[in-house]
């Protein structure tokens, strides 16, 4: 269950509010040195410290059926060489993907930093990106959570050499 604190969600609730919703995603794979942190706004912002840069990124919702979990993911080409080899891999990279309230950011500062205690009031962390596609503008792929269905089953066998107690 997730947690929103209770002044943030009565200015969510409001007709008419100042306060806004940042998004922010964080790309990982072994194949880059350092994983690409985007925040969707115009200024970069510094969270635990590390460094999102600004990035005009486009996330369609995740579907929610009876299918995995699946969204289409756009972003500009922040980092062409890391993205090249984002491209040429064969397993995927993850995503995190979290939702924070502008509230809990410095918005005087640049770039804009994370306040003490201020958590995400939505996090997707066990995305992964698939089917990438980079040009020299941008970079989009398919996010992909996890099939279960895929899982074998049993996970594991009671063999003798595994389990020799069950066994005379």
């Amino acid at each position: 269950m997730r947690t929103i604190p209770l002044v943030t969600l009565e200015k969510l609730q409001a007709a008419s509010s100042d306060e806004a919703l940042i998004a922010f995603a964080t790309i990982e794979h072994e194949a880059i040195d350092q994983p690409i942190r985007l925040a969707l706004d115009l200024a970069d912002y510094l969270r635990d410290g590390a460094l999102y840069r600004a990035a005009p990124f486009r996330l369609d919702l995740v579907n929610d059926d009876d299918r995995p979990p699946r969204a289409r993911f756009a972003f500009p080409a922040v980092n062409r060489q890391a993205l090249t080899r984002l491209a040429g891999v064969s397993d995927p990279a993850r995503v995190t993907v979290e939702i924070l309230a502008a509230s809990a950011f410095d918005l005087s500062s640049e770039p804009r930093e994370q306040k003490p205690g201020a958590t995400a009031l939505y996090a997707a962390r066990h995305l992964f990106l698939t089917d990438v596609t980079v040009d020299a503008a941008s970079c989009a792929g398919t996010l992909r959570g996890w099939d279960y269905r895929q899982e074998l089953w049993p996970n594991m066998l009671a063999t003798q050499a595994r389990c020799p107690g069950l066994w005379p």
